[in-house]
């Protein structure tokens, strides 16, 4: 009688993570990053959450500070595990446990070769926008060397400085404009010491409806360009606070184009496509990674909408 209700005991997920972190909590000195591994993916298994095995190593490797290589986590296996990190880590995994995005719960995540900072209600970057960065690098690379064999061609020895121009609109978390921006420096200082190059002028102009987009685009900009010679800026662009789109484009590149023909410029955005009556009425039935998006903000989704559509009516008027 005694073990069935046992049994009963150990199916219950969140009884069974009470027990456990009661024991890890009585037994700490015998909890190991490893015994915790085991642990943890078997309660993201009960409750079917998305990628248990990789949530919970993330989570493992941020909270205990064990790099950011799968190598480092793996040679940290038998590493034991104090009170309060422990502690720590279970206020993580219940987090997880609701399906919460790992990328909000360590606050960080890797984005072509660097760390952005992460946090709600920001929509978070998916693994296919780096093929948007490198195509906008693509385009960028091949203007700027193209610019430098006319210049060559023609004899313009007047012209000392190349303007770059990048805008990104909706730029969430910046991860996009902060990369082309980054990735295209290296491009150029590279060039320069291969061959004569003329001096270049990166600005980034970001924008974002959202005022925490705005934020954390400000503070991952400070820490990944900090050492790079690109001149930035973050703008808070909503059509509810009478924000001009076209007054705003036309300010960040008509106006300077005007004074300079052989500036380059860009502008990228790659928008949420999800539908909306996802967060409007959430279905009991929802996958674990449905779920995770509902943790994201619907109102960047509304309102940058509303600023891209006004920013191509504007230059589909312009050029046709």
């Amino acid at each position: 009688m005694i073990s069935a209700k046992m049994g009963l005991f150990l199916k219950c997920p969140k009884l069974n993570f009470l027990l456990s972190s009661i024991m890890f909590k009585n037994f700490s000195s015998q909890v190991t990053v490893n015994s915790l591994y085991s642990n943890y993916i078997s309660l993201l298994l009960e409750k079917q959450v998305n990628e248990p095995e990789e949530s919970v190593r993330h989570i493992l490797m941020h909270g205990l500070s064990l790099g950011r290589r799968r190598t480092d986590f793996e040679v940290n296996l038998d590493k034991k595990v104090s009170t309060k990190d422990h502690r720590r880590l279970g206020d993580m995994i219940r987090r997880r446990l609701k399906h919460e995005p790992i990328q909000y719960i360590i606050g960080e995540w890797d984005f072509m070769d660097f760390v952005f900072k992460m946090r709600p209600p920001v929509l978070i970057c998916r693994p296919d926008t780096e093929l948007l960065v490198e195509e906008s690098l693509k385009i960028l690379k091949e203007e700027l060397d193209q610019k430098i064999i006319d210049m060559r061609e023609s004899n313009n020895t007047h012209k000392t400085r190349q303007r770059v121009r990048i805008v990104d609109l909706g730029c969430g978390s910046g991860v996009i404009g902060v990369s082309v921006a980054k990735y295209l420096s290296s491009y150029i200082f590279e060039r320069r010491k291969e061959s004569e190059m003329v001096n270049h002028e990166i600005k980034l102009v970001m924008v974002d409806c959202l005022r925490e987009a705005v934020e954390l685009s400000i503070e991952n900009a400070n820490e990944i360009l900090k050492e790079d010679q690109v001149r930035w800026e973050v703008v808070k662009c909503d059509l509810k606070e009478n924000c001009d789109v076209k007054e705003l484009v036309d300010k960040l590149i008509k106006e300077e184009k005007e004074n300079d023909q052989d500036m380059i410029s860009i502008t990228i955005s790659n928008p949420p496509y999800l539908p909306s009556s996802n967060h409007k009425n959430p279905s009991p039935s929802l996958s674990s990674l449905q779920k995770e998006l509902l943790f994201e903000d619907r109102n960047s989704l509304i309102g940058f909408f509303r600023i891209l559509y006004l920013f191509f009516l504007w230059f589909y008027n312009r050029w046709r």
